[in-house]
């Protein structure tokens, strides 16, 4: 039976009654360890930084990336928790860091660069144009059409941390198939969920990042109620 976003956002609700406290509080803990790992490398760039300086910042950003992929799957295994009903600490953050965590550093290389080769081509388009000094018109619907390329690509694998978090034994590419597999006929209802939410993330912004306390477990829990529902849907079809 196909769900509807309400209630999937229902279910969300229900897995976080009583428990808001806890995902609030993992939510809060991984964004102030990246934070805290970013700021010294941050200020480089505000003291008119040297090549070497940007060069050993955007160096840092990528490992910081990488190291935030093992945070973002110990979240990602909490909300699978509550939506399973089980029990979750604030320390299973750092589930993953003691169980192989170079599936998620290898799953979000391959992410990322799945990503920069659909946007490359736009990308060398754009700094042609800027030497050539034309064909905007052109570019223009090349971004378009990449924008709508990446968006989709998002869709596609948007279960992949979820499979990493749920299924340890797979290996990163059997993930990425799985996510294919998982989305393929709800990317449309997918989509849906994830604009249904952008009211919200307008308003947590104009609270100055606040709201984010309570609108990012509120998100990720949805997700994971979602994917509870494709994985069971999927596996009744099989």
């Amino acid at each position: 039976m196909r769900l509807a976003s309400k209630e999937w956002k229902r279910q969300a609700r229900e897995a976080l009654t009583g428990h808001y406290s806890l995902a609030m509080a993992a939510f809060v803990m991984a964004e102030f360890i990246i934070t805290a790992i970013s700021l010294p490398f941050q200020r480089f760039l505000f003291q008119n930084p040297s090549g070497l300086q940007v060069l050993l910042s955007l160096l840092a950003a990528a490992a910081i990336s990488l190291f935030s992929s093992v945070l973002n799957g110990g979240l990602t295994y909490i909300h699978l928790s509550l939506a399973r009903k089980k029990e979750a600490r604030v320390t299973d953050l750092f589930h993953f860091f003691s169980r192989r965590p170079d599936r998620f550093i290898l799953a979000k290389l391959a992410y990322s660069a799945i990503f920069l080769l659909a946007a490359a081509p736009a990308v060398i388009c754009s700094a042609l144009a800027y030497l050539e000094r034309g064909g905007y018109l052109l570019l223009t619907a090349l971004w378009i059409v990449t924008c709508v390329l990446l968006a989709y690509l998002s869709i596609s694998f948007q279960f992949l941390f979820f499979l990493l978090a749920d299924r340890p034994k797979d290996g990163v590419m059997e993930n990425l198939r799985e996510s294919l597999r998982l989305t393929r006929g709800k990317k449309a209802r997918l989509l849906y969920l994830n604009v249904s939410f952008l009211g919200m993330a307008v308003l947590s912004i104009l609270s100055l990042g606040i709201g984010l306390l309570w609108v990012a477990p509120y998100i990720s829990q949805t997700q994971a109620a979602f994917y509870e529902d494709a994985v069971k849907n999927t596996e009744i079809h099989l």
